[in-house]
Formats: C-alpha cells, structure tokens, sequence
C-alpha cells in the first residue's frame, strides 16, 4: 500500500533486465517501514518472468561470524529451487559439489584456499555467469549488518554495470540504524559516485494508506475505528500495522513503538516457545536445530519440547525453517527486540552455551571453531577465552590470506589485551603493532594509530630501546605516509627513532630509523636526506639483512631522481623486498621504485611493476596494497593508452571503499578518467570524495596533480595556475624533472585561458601570458628543462615538445604552430603518451588550416587524431575534431590505429625489437611509399624518415630498403597480415 511509485519503478526495472539494461536500486528507511515486503514482491514477480534469482539477507551477527553470506545464502536457495540440472547448465560440475557439509554458495565462493580477493571475483564472476544464462534479479536485504567482503562483491558488480547484461540489483538497508562511524556510511557515499542508481527513501503510510493496508489484511470493510487504533499505534510503520491489523488492533496502549508490538507477537506462544525462540535471537542468525536443541536441554527443556516449541513459532509466523531445517525469524526486528526480553545477567549465560556448543561440536574446522567462539566469548565477557581464541581466529585468517578478517580479531585481542593475566598472552607492544600494521593494510588506520600509540606507552625507552624504536618507527610510518589523509609526522618524530639505536651502530633498528628519517627528508625537501640515504646503505650492506638493504637502496634511490644509478638502486631494492616477502615492505618498495622508473622517463616500466604489485597485492587480500598500486596502476595506464585496463583497476579500488589515503588515491585516478572520457559530474564527484578522504595533502600526493589535471579538462584552465603555482616551489626543490610536468600543464591552461576558455575578458592574453611567465620565473632554468635522463627517456622531450607549443599557442605566435604541434605529434607518439598524440594532431589539423593548401593536411592528421581518440573513449577530443571538421567543411576518414595495451610494447622483426616509430615507417615502406610521403603521413621531416630506416637497416642486417620490405613482408604469416603491434 502506498509504494506506487516504488512498485512501477521496481517493475520497471526488471523490464529493463530482460531489454539488457542493468540497474541497481537502494530501498532505505525505518525498522518495518516495508523494505523487505517490496523486495519479496519483486522477488515474487521475477519469479514468475522465469529470472534467476538470488535472494540474500544479511544476519546481525553473520559480518562478525563469516563472509559473503547473503551470497552463499542466496546460491544455495537458488540451487534449491531450480534443481541439479540447471545448476550443471550454468555452473558445469558444481552441482556434484554440493550436499552436506558442502554447498554451492561455498563451492562458488568459499574454498578454503581462496583469499578475500579471489572470493570477490568468484562471486561477482557467478553472478555474471547467471546473468550470462537468462535475466537475474540479486536482492540483498539489510544491507546494515553487510560484513566488508560482501559490500565489496556488490560494489564490484555495481561499478561494472553495462549495456546488454540482464542484470537487475535490488538492495535495502536501515537508514536508522546508521550511526556516526557506521561502514555503511562510506560504501553509501562512494555508491553516490556511481551513475544510473536509483535511491527510494520510503516514507511512512498516510492514514489512508494505513486504512486500505487494513481493510486488506482484515477482511473488513472500511473499520475507521481499528484503522484508527493501528495508525495512532503504528504512526504509518508498515510492519507495525500489520501486526496489530492482525491481532484486531487490540495492541496494549502503554505499548509506543515498534519493539513493543512486535514483542505482543512474541508474547503469545507458549513460555517453552518464548525460551526457545530467545535462544535464537541470541545467536543471531539461523542456528541449526540440532544445536538448538542441544542448547535448549543444556537449559533444562526436554528435547522433545524443543520440537514442539519450534513447531509452534513456525505456526504463529515467528520462526520459520531454512535450508536444511536452519530455525530463524520471519523478519529480523523480531531478533532484535525477542534478545532484549533477556535480562543483562542471562546474555552471558546463553552466548556461554553456544561456545560450549562450539567446544564439543564434531565436523567443524578449527578454523570455524576459533571464529565462533571468539564471538560468544566476547559476547559473554569472559576476556581470557575470547582473547585466546581471537588469537587463534587472526592466525586462521592470516593463513588465508583474509587480512579484513584477520584485523578485526586482532583489534578484539587488542581490546581484551589488558585484562588477561600477563602469562597467558603475548607481549603486548608487539601484538598491538601486528594488529596496526594489520589494520592499516586492511584500511583502518585510525584504529591502527591508537593501537601504535599504546604500544609506544607500554614500552620503556630507557630499559628497551630498540624495542621502542621498532614500535615508533611504524607509528612514524604511517603518519609519515599520512595514511589516514588527516595526520602527518614531523622530522622530529623520525629523529627520535634514530636517536633511541645510538647505543646500537650496527643494528637493523638504526638502518631503519636512518632510511625512514632519510625518506622523510628527501620528500620534505630537506638536504640532510642524501647523507642520511647513505649511511643506511652502508650500514645495511654491511648487516647484510635483506628488509634493511631493501629499505636502505630504495631511500636512496629517491636522492638519485633521473638517473641511472637510482634506478639501479631501485631495482635491486625490489629484489631483496622479494626475497623478504613482507607486504608492507613490497608496498612502499615499489611505490619508490615506480618513482624510479618514472623519474628517468620509463613509464611503462612503472607500469609493468604497478601491476605485477597490484596483482600480488589482490592474491593477499591487502585492501591497502590493492589500492595503492592499482591507483599508481591506474594513472600510469591513463597516460599510456591502456584505458580499458585503467577502468578494470579503478573499478577494483573503488569497491574497496577505504577511508584512507589510498581511498583518496584511488577516487583521484577514477576522477582523471572521468574527466578525460567527459563526465564532468562524475569527475567532480570523485575529485571531492578525494579531498574528503584527504583535506591534507603534501607534496607528492596524487591528490595535486590530478586536481590540476581535472581542472584544465574541465575548462578550469585559471583553477589550474593558481594549483600549479602554489606547487611550483616545492617541485622544483624535491624533483625539477616533475616540476617540468607542472610546467608544462601550466603552458597548456594558460594557452587555454588565452583563448578563452572561461569566458572573454578585457584582454585574456596579456593576464594569460604574465601568469605563465611567473610560473616559468619560478621553475627557474637550473637545472635546465625538460634534457632527455639517458637515449630512452622519451618522456621529458615529449612534454619539452608539449611545453613548446602550448606556450606559443599563449602568446599567439601562429607562424609557429605547425611546426611545433608537428614536433609535439611526434615526441607524444614516441613517448607513447596516446591521448597527448591525438591533442597534438588536432591542435596541428587546426593549425594547417590557416595554412595555404594545408587542408589535405589537416583532414589526415585530425582523422588520425580521431581514431585515437575513439579509441580511447576521450569524448572530448572527439567533439573538438568533429566540430573543427564541420566548421571546416572538411571530411575526416580515421585510419585504422592498432589497439594499445598499456605497457609499452615494441614491435619485433628478425628477431630485434623495434621502436613504435619504426614499426609505423616500416609498414609505409612496404606499403610503397617514397620518404616524402612518409613524413607527410607521420607527420615529421624526411630527414627524421631517413634517420629510422638507417636503424631499421642497422637492427635487421639489410642492405637496402627494397631488402628490408621483403624482410618485413617474410615475417608475415599471410601478405595482407600488418605487424603484430601492441600500440
């Protein structure tokens, strides 16, 4: 009654499943308020279209007790119903895994050797695979009790929504129940992100909606008097009235709410009814009846009381049966309010004898065993136990690779700590800093900060050293990291490390504390960085400790920016991060080794090893690392070409959700893409969910450099001066090469701003023009730009070349556009900067029409500029060109361009790897062409033409280019074949 508007959409939605429209919707509102009703009605219409459908419910304790339930729950109930030969048609095989003890829920997602990462894409592959088989309806219901992994599988479907699959979500949650710190507050605000949702608030009836819910439960016609009483009782609560609907609306007038009326229900059964269905509530989630009935007896009912009893729960629509006769409530608020009719004394008596059920229960992993009975300890409040087996839980879960899980039983060990005897747990700094740095690779670094800081409390600098060292070196680390986007260190805090190993030269405390304070200082702009670098190093060669070195190398790998000899360091820092294997380690390594690499301008090298990461990060299950590396992942890609790619990675991170930095990273790198494919509104919301997860930023951080970036995509070119010249100082002191980059995107928004591109001024130029030379002025020309670090940095020529032309574009100097977005085609292509090369063709095509007889010209670079740009999915781009062409009355053919991969790719012949640039003239020269068409088609000098055949010649053994074509078209397996090119 009264959901008209939720009921077309909902219907609607399944209309548009079977069209191939995906959609998702969010029901929210009060306990009662008819979520669950308008989920089963729609469950009950896809039903009868013939949908798949997977109806899943999460349980009030099922986040604390396991993962991904309302997935397996769901593939369970969906087996069930459709019977073994079409869960053989979709899910070849799986259904001979299934029966006791096993399911398919857990033979789809819950293997024991499969990690939280590899439950996601099991889960969210199932999915797809269903939807692949017919429409799906996936309904999740009380979405407020969702344990992490499960938000995680829904976001990773919701984010990969796309035409043509039949796939239709419905999910619902308390919006009541949503207190400050709730997690659902953050998977809410990163779904607000995602286009297409559709979100109903669902209000409370009206009085004539209540009647009419009346009258249709009772039979009787227009009753205003009971319909009175149940709307005054109810106040419009769905649920609410139609359980005093049901009992003639004769609820006790003292009762005022919900619990209230709910509990009258209660309190009809019999008292052995009452005790039993209280046993249940206080297990929260369905127990098996065998176990209830064990729990009940140890309580002083008679087994066969028990039976009864659930017969009669069962009948009076309290209870009802699930699965292989699992006993739990109708609705979940019957849970909730039937626990609070135990009084405070009898709670810790009944989770006493569930862990006493758990103790002795046969066919049950250890593992399961620890995870339950850490729960009912807890909950019982004996400290000792639950602290024991909380232990034992984390050890599980580490043996998993399930860090979420394995975090939060070590923050309960971390809570129940101190009121263990001392000789029954382990040390305790030690254990609250496992549990921080567990913490924070699950993404709970603020938990993880206080867990540090009474760590450091309980150790005495005085008496243990370095054992305080160890401890404030990881607290140093993740301020000094900012992990948390709010709180950062100073160079003080990291000096104090050092200071505590002075006694202690050759300790691999002191290499440590020495490479952390020298990390701290090189990003800080500090000039003792260097010295610091090297005296770890040397300490570090001589300890011969792998973590050491690899710390050591990879700190002064970052004083030693743009050469050769810091990429050498690098590398064999990762090396020795290898061999060590700890995932904090690897993280941070190869964040600087990308540094490294990108400092010398080999970014598809940082590319590659982002990745390699990345993946190695997914199979931990490091919620950190998986969104650290995929945002540097990501962004590389973004700039290489690999955009499909960069979606899959930037799609993986945002699903985790994180409250951190690296949430804060991830968001700016789906802000940049957003931006670049044209969604404004998008862009700006990740952007600001970005700066919400991180309001300080330093030096470094993702967040600046893709806010100038956004900015000037958006048309914000004034936005973007004001953040590169705010940067520009603090770039120039940590890397001049990366002040280069800043350089040249202020060169590009003032170009923008001259002409024009935030609305007319009095004189645009001048204003644009005397910023860029303030900017420049603070660039300086020491050390000088955009040199070249070594023959294979194509990267800084490239935004040299990029800096060139926009900066004449700002001060109009029009004679010289051709040859300089001539030039700037060129370097972007060999530095394999994509969506640049085709900025750069159009900017040239635009500039050739001025030209005389420059139209043939221009059609041909901007139908290039076009087929890269589509290529990609820049609809920016796209739009210039096509409106420059219509404005020209010019017609653009776009040539086929390959399919980029990302990584930098060279094309092979005779066994020698060939450059992109000589790939694309080898292919004109067997073409037929002459080195003057060449250059023309490539848009470079034919003195440029000359210089790659002699190479080509050199690296193949020919002698002539006639020879060389015959070569190239040998290779091939059939005449019309092209080279195998990756970009």
């Amino acid at each position: 009654m009264g959901r008209t508007a939720e009921q077309a959409h909902l219907r609607g939605a399944l209309d548009r499943a079977v069209a191939g429209e995906p959609t998702a919707t969010l029901l929210h509102g009060e306990p009662g308020i008819g979520k669950t009703t308008l989920l089963r009605d729609m469950v009950d219409q896809a039903t009868a279209r013939g949908f798949h459908v997977l109806f899943g419910q999460c349980l009030r304790f099922g986040a604390e007790v396991t993962t991904h339930l309302p997935f397996t729950q769901a593939f369970d109930r969906w087996a069930r119903g459709v019977g073994s030969e079409t869960v053989d048609r979709v899910f070849p095989g799986a259904a001979s895994g299934r029966g006791s003890p096993h399911s398919l829920g857990h033979t789809l997602g819950l293997a024991a050797e499969t990690g939280s990462q590899g439950m996601l894409f099991r889960l969210s592959g199932a999915v797809d695979q269903l939807a692949d088989d017919g429409p799906t309806l996936v309904v999740v219901d009380d979405l407020q009790w969702a344990d992490p992994s499960s938000l995680d599988v829904l976001s990773f479907i919701v984010a990969g929504l796309q035409r043509s699959q039949h796939l239709v979500l419905a999910l619902a949650y308390r919006d009541t129940e949503l207190g400050d710190g709730h997690p659902l507050h953050s998977w809410l605000a990163d779904l607000r992100r995602v286009k297409g949702i559709a979100r109903f608030q669902l209000a409370r009836l009206s009085f004539s909606e209540t009647e009419q819910l009346v009258v249709g439960l009772s039979g009787v016609p227009f009753d205003l008097a009971m319909s009175e009483r149940v709307f005054a009782r109810s106040e419009g609560n769905p649920y609410l009235s139609e359980l005093m609907a049901e009992g003639g609306g004769d609820a006790d007038g003292r009762q005022g709410g919900l619990a209230e009326a709910l509990l009258a229900s209660w309190h009809r059964l019999g008292p052995t009814a009452r005790a039993v269905t209280q046993l249940v509530s206080v297990a929260g989630r369905p127990v098996a009846f065998r176990v209830l009935q064990d729990l009940a007896v140890r309580r002083g009912l008679a087994g066969e009381e028990v039976a009864a009893a659930v017969s009669e729960s069962v009948g009076e629509g309290i209870t009802i049966l699930q699965g292989h006769g699992d006993v739990w409530f109708r609705h979940p608020l019957l849970a909730e309010v039937i626990v609070t009719t135990l009084l405070p004394w009898q709670l810790p008596e009944v989770h006493r004898a569930f862990a006493a059920v758990w103790e002795e229960a046969e066919d049950v992993s250890d593992d399961e065993r620890a995870t339950h009975l850490a729960l009912h300890y807890r909950a019982a409040g004996d400290a000792e136990p639950a602290f024991r087996w909380a232990l034992r839980a984390a050890d599980a879960a580490l043996r998993l690779r399930a860090i979420s899980e394995e975090a939060t039983h070590l923050a309960t060990a971390a809570e129940l700590v101190e009121a263990v005897p001392a000789e029954a747990r382990p040390a305790t700094p030690e254990l609250l800093t496992r549990a921080g740095r567990c913490l924070i690779a699950a993404g709970r670094p603020a938990l993880a900060l206080e867990l540090y800081a009474r760590a450091l409390s309980a150790v005495d600098p005085q008496e243990e050293p370095l054992r305080a060292c160890r401890v404030l070196m990881a607290l140093n680390f993740a301020l000094g990291t900012n992990v948390t986007g709010t709180a950062s260190a100073s160079v003080s805090d990291f000096q104090r490390a050092v200071a505590l190993t002075e006694l202690f030269p050759h300790s691999r405390e002191r290499v440590l504390a020495l490479a952390h304070l020298a990390n701290f200082e090189v990003f800080e702009g500090i000039d003792s960085g260097m010295h610091h670098a090297e005296e770890a190093v040397r300490l570090a060669e001589e300890l011969g400790e792998d973590d050491a070195l690899a710390w050591a190398l990879v700190v002064r790998a970052q004083t030693r920016w743009g050469t050769r000899a810091g990429v050498v360091d690098a590398e064999r820092a990762w090396a020795r991060a290898r061999a060590v294997d700890d995932t904090e380690l690897l993280i941070r390594v190869s964040v600087n080794v990308c540094n490294s690499y990108e400092s010398v301008g080999q970014l598809a090298a940082s590319a590659a090893l982002s990745r390699e990461v990345h993946a190695l990060m997914r199979e931990r299950g490091s919620a950190q690392g998986i969104s650290c590396t995929g945002a540097r992942a990501a962004l590389t890609l973004v700039q290489l070409g690999g955009w499909d790619e960069a979606r899959s990675v930037i799609r993986e991170t945002l699903a985790l959700r994180l409250d951190t930095r690296w949430g804060a990273a991830a968001r700016c790198g789906a802000a940049v893409l957003s931006a670049l494919e044209g969604d404004v509104a998008a862009a700006e919301a990740h952007l600001s969910r970005a700066k919400e997860l991180m309001p300080v930023s330093s030096m470094g951080d993702e967040f600046n450099l893709c806010e100038m970036i956004v900015a000037i995509e958006l048309g914000r070119p004034r936005r973007a001066l004001e953040l590169v010249e705010r940067w520009m100082t603090p770039s120039v002191a940590l890397d001049p090469a990366a002040a280069d980059q800043l350089l040249q995107l202020a060169a590009r928004a003032a170009a923008d701003l001259a002409e024009g591109a935030e609305g007319a001024s009095d004189a645009p130029g001048p204003t644009a023009i005397a910023w860029l030379q303030r900017i420049e002025s603070l660039r300086g020309d020491s050390p000088p730009r955009y040199v070249p670090s070594g023959p294979d940095d194509a990267l800084h020529p490239a935004w040299g070349a990029l800096f060139a032309a926009d900066r004449a574009r700002c001060h109009a100097e029009d004679r010289m556009m051709v040859p300089l977005w001539q030039a700037a085609a060129e370097a972007t292509h060999d530095a394999g900067l994509r969506l640049e090369h085709a900025r750069s063709l159009y900017l040239l095509g635009r500039s050739l029409l001025g030209e005389p007889k420059g139209r043939e010209q221009a059609a041909d670079a901007l139908g290039r500029a076009m087929a890269v740009a589509k290529e990609l999915g820049a609809a920016p781009v796209v739009a210039l060109i096509e409106q420059l062409a219509l404005q020209a009355h010019l017609v653009v053919l776009t040539p086929d361009v390959g399919e980029p991969s990302g990584d930098g790719s060279r094309d092979v012949l005779a066994g020698v790897t060939l450059t992109r640039r000589e790939a694309e003239v080898l292919d004109h020269l067997v073409a037929g062409e002459t080195y003057a068409q060449v250059a023309r088609r490539l848009f470079i000098s034919e003195k440029t033409v000359s210089s790659h055949v002699s190479s080509l010649l050199r690296k193949t053994g020919t002698t002539s280019r006639i020879a060389l074509a015959a070569l190239a078209v040998q290779s091939r397996s059939t005449p019309s074949d092209r080279l195998d090119r990756a970009t």
